[in-house]
């Protein structure tokens, strides 16, 4: 039962009480009390009325949260804190990773969706992902649509919503409006967003809604060679809020081509594109990347032209680097072709496999990827020959 964090904000619950973290400073700061209900599984919901026990319905601040087989068991109160608002002011670097799940076990939802707004106004700030990861989980159980709305406009109605909204609610209505999409529909159909409404929002300005393309196109398993691709490139490009739902449209879709692309950028590409390669392979396709991975973290104690055995394979390190490879094929007619069932492993489709020589900063992180200490990087940097 998560009710760690309510507990120390002044809740008289007495087998509850974990020391206060920032999330609970500053209780000095008298401000109106916050209601939660608690379900009887322990699920916790910011609401803004009464709750009783037995309610199947919780009223919060972005719509009605439903819970028809986990009903409501007591309600409580939390003050309000502004520790995490103080420690971003103080320290923007800070890592507010813990804030960010205590806020969302204890159901904080008015603060939680300020946090995130708040984390968006800057590319790829620290917790980003997980302050927006957790929104849209809540928003996928809240429904904000007017009763009146009705089923087929429920979709457009939300889409609406997100464009004219640029608080941390909109981040709510995404995760609703991915919940209201049928799966697997291709783009055609109900409950579906079309392929060129898909089109245009992954060429947006707003990383929101460059995440909620992929997402969407995602769920509704998007096979359409252009628009993946266009996914696919987004998969190493922009905050780590769209690379991650890119990245995880690309391993759903095009599970072959993912993980063909990914390496063959891994080895020969321009090395920020190395590390982002080496960061979705290993967070998306870990057990099938894990020795193009150590292959990769080999060269660095290498030189070009050395050619060295690894493992069973043979490895050779070059100096030319590659653009990224086309993720599609066609044929000559300009007619489009699946190679996923044709394309082979690159570890394998060769005698000797070419890797550029891999950074320091490359070398740091596929030493955390590939489970290498800090002993075993610093034992590679000094054996790192000068150029």
């Amino acid at each position: 039962m998560h009710l760690g964090l309510l507990a120390t904000l002044g809740l008289s619950l007495p087998s509850f009480g974990p020391p206060p973290s920032l999330c609970q400073q500053d209780h000095h700061q008298q401000q109106p009390p916050i209601l939660v209900a608690v379900t009887r599984s322990g699920v916790q919901v910011e609401s803004v009325e009464e709750s009783h026990k037995g309610d199947l319905v919780i009223h919060t601040p972005f719509g009605p949260f439903r819970t028809p087989t986990d009903p409501v068991e007591i309600q409580v109160s939390s003050s309000r804190s502004s520790g995490w608002r103080k420690l971003l002011d103080s320290d923007p670097t800070a890592s507010i990773d813990a804030i960010v799940k205590e806020l969302d076990d204890a159901g904080l939802l008015s603060e939680l969706a300020e946090l995130a707004s708040l984390l968006l106004l800057e590319e790829d700030r620290a917790s980003t992902l997980e302050a927006v990861s957790a929104l849209e989980a809540w928003g996928a159980r809240i429904d904000p649509v007017p009763s009146k709305v009705p089923s087929e406009d429920r979709i457009p109605w939300l889409y609406k919503q997100i464009r004219g909204d640029r608080s941390g609610r909109r981040i709510l209505l995404c995760g609703r409006l991915e919940a209201e999409i049928m799966e697997n529909g291709n783009g055609v159909g109900l409950r579906q967003r079309s392929l060129s409404q898909l089109r245009d929002d992954l060429r947006s300005q707003d990383p929101l809604l460059r995440r909620l393309a992929a997402r969407v196109a995602q769920k509704q398993m998007v096979l359409e060679p252009a628009l993946s691709a266009t996914i696919f490139e987004l998969s190493l490009a922009g905050p780590e809020i769209v690379r991650d739902a890119a990245s995880a449209f690309a391993v759903r879709t095009w599970p072959g081509h993912a993980y063909l692309w990914w390496t063959s950028v891994l080895f020969r590409s321009e090395e920020d594109l190395r590390l982002l390669a080496a960061q979705n392979l290993a967070r998306h396709l870990p057990q099938r990347s894990a020795l193009a991975l150590r292959c990769a973290a080999s060269t660095f104690a290498k030189r070009a032209p050395d050619r060295y055995p690894f493992e069973h394979l043979k490895l050779q390190v070059v100096r030319g680097r590659l653009d990224p490879p086309a993720i599609f094929h066609y044929d000559q007619a300009g007619a489009f072709y699946n190679t996923a069932s044709t394309a082979r492993d690159p570890l394998e489709d060769s005698s000797v496999v070419k890797i550029v020589r891999i950074s320091p900063d490359l070398q740091a992180v596929l030493a955390g990827l590939t489970g290498a200490g800090e002993a075993e990087v610093s034992e590679d940097q000094s054996k790192r020959p000068s150029r």
